[in-house]
């Protein structure tokens, strides 16, 4: 019965502003269930401890301009997903009723750099490092919250540059790449201050991000905001000989290895 409750709320809402709203939150249930879904496999797969709460539902008005973008990228060579962008709870609203600001293009915006990795809108696929920046460049402490926004995200994946160091920094992609709807990608590492690290089986980083610059606003379209907290470990333990010198050592080499 889940379509006619639909049709009977939206008949109910029509005379309300918002009605539109929830035309298109049921138009697009499937993308939203799709990000809930990412969201939860990213905290799962996170080596932070975190919880989500007081999540917010976007219906964003600009994926008509997402869908042209779309419609100019070769087929094979559209990747679709979902990125994470950190900033401030104040300025979320701000976001969702004006969308992103691209710095050098519209109006003044506070920038805390030049843009490392070049100019552009910057998200990440690690929730833990965009609430680094949601945080005032602090990690997050145990139960400390931070804002989240996720948003849909587009590029082609042939036009992709990989930036090994800090030689873009606050230089504008390059057109034949942003007009033709690629980004810039670097990885990086918390032992080099989240520079751009190579990965290897040595990597001694704890944490490891992707950094995605956008060159064009609309390729990436806010759709939840939420805040994370993060939470503690907790171990159980059940044992008869829990105190012997055997167990000891192992719950001290266990507490090592989570810190």
């Amino acid at each position: 019965e889940l379509n006619y409750l639909k049709k009977e709320a939206l008949r109910f809402l029509s005379n309300e502003n918002i009605h539109k709203n929830w035309s298109f939150l049921f138009q697009n249930q499937a993308l939203f269930d799709e990000a809930e879904k990412q969201v939860r496999s990213d905290i799962q797969k996170n080596a932070f401890e975190m919880v989500i709460i007081g999540q917010t539902i976007i219906p964003n008005k600009y994926f008509a301009q997402y869908n042209e973008i779309k419609r100019q990228i070769p087929p094979n060579n559209v990747f679709e997903g979902f990125l994470y962008h950190g900033t401030r709870i104040a300025n979320h609203q701000k976001i969702i009723k004006t969308h992103f600001y691209m710095p050098g293009v519209d109006k003044e915006i506070k920038q805390i750099d030049f843009g490392f990795f070049g100019v552009g809108i910057y998200a990440t696929e690690n929730l833990f490092y965009a609430s680094y920046y949601a945080n005032n460049c602090n990690l997050l402490k145990i139960n400390e919250k931070a804002s989240i926004i996720c948003c849909r995200v587009i590029y082609d994946k042939s036009k992709i540059i990989e930036i090994k160091d800090l030689s873009f920094n606050g230089v504008k992609i390059d057109p034949k790449i942003a007009n033709k709807f690629g980004i810039h990608h670097t990885v990086v590492g918390d032992s080099v201050y989240y520079h751009p690290i190579s990965l290897s089986p040595n990597n001694r980083n704890v944490i490891v991000a992707g950094e995605y610059v956008f060159p064009n606003k609309y390729q990436i379209i806010p759709i939840c905001s939420f805040i994370v907290m993060r939470t503690d470990y907790f171990i159980l333990w059940k044992d008869e000989n829990i105190e012997n010198n055997e167990n000891t050592n192992y719950m001290k080499e266990l507490s090592r290895e989570i810190q």
